[in-house]
């Protein structure tokens, strides 16, 4: 809310963008002001026979000449088959090949299931920053990295999960950035996302493209 002042009544503009920046609804609602300082405005999206992808909802909240703009990047799957991961079983193996030599994954997949588990609990436990305790706080960490990137870069592609996407490899393998950018976007143009981690001079950058027909975030290029 940008500020009551001497108005007495807020207007929220809700518009649905789609991946190009172009408007697909647009829709304002009032509010009167008083002399609280929360104004409640509720809104109900129905995407309807919108396609699945990548959608972001634009919130402008303006009373007088005072605005303010705030946009959430969310993503409508339609009637996607839901994959094992986003029922409640987590893949481990799939995403240990980021951060495992190639020859040892191979080794891995040749295995049976429980030699593999096996090979898997003594790759963690080599790795243990703290043997001493039941819990395995790097492990813990994979796994949480892992949950997060299937719940998060959502792909369109029939029972790819998070975790094979662009974004999701990147996030397994070096966690949250420290800054996330979303340059300008001109109508016509697909969405583009870095993601920066470190600092200059030892700063690492990652460029993603919006790709339409996944709805995923592809990784362009790396520049270090």
């Amino acid at each position: 809310y940008p500020g009551r002042g001497a108005h007495d009544s807020l207007h929220v503009t809700f518009t649905l963008l789609d991946a190009k920046n172009n408007a697909i609804w647009t829709e304002t609602r009032g509010a009167a002001l008083s002399a609280a300082r929360v104004y409640p405005v509720s809104y109900r999206l129905n995407f309807g026979d919108k396609k699945p992808g990548l959608y972001f909802l634009q919130i402008t909240a303006k009373a007088g000449e005072k605005s303010r703009t705030r946009q959430v990047r969310m993503f409508y799957p339609g009637h996607l088959r839901r994959t094992a991961e986003t029922s409640g079983e987590l893949d481990e193996f799939g995403p240990l090949r980021y951060i495992v030599e190639e020859s040892q994954y191979r080794q891995w997949e040749e295995a049976d299931s429980a030699r593999r588990d096996s090979l898997i609990a003594a790759f963690w436990k080599e790795r243990d920053p703290t043997p001493g305790t039941p819990e395995n706080e790097l492990r813990e960490e994979f796994l949480k990295r892992v949950a997060f990137a299937n719940a998060n870069f959502v792909s369109l592609v029939k029972n790819r999960p998070g975790w094979q996407t662009d974004q999701g490899r990147v996030y397994i393998v070096y966690g949250p950035p420290n800054d996330i950018i979303h340059p300008a976007i001109t109508r016509g143009n697909y969405r583009h996302e870095i993601w920066i981690y470190g600092r200059s001079p030892k700063q690492l950058t990652f460029i993603f493209r919006f790709d339409p027909e996944t709805g995923e975030y592809r990784l362009l290029r790396t520049e270090r």
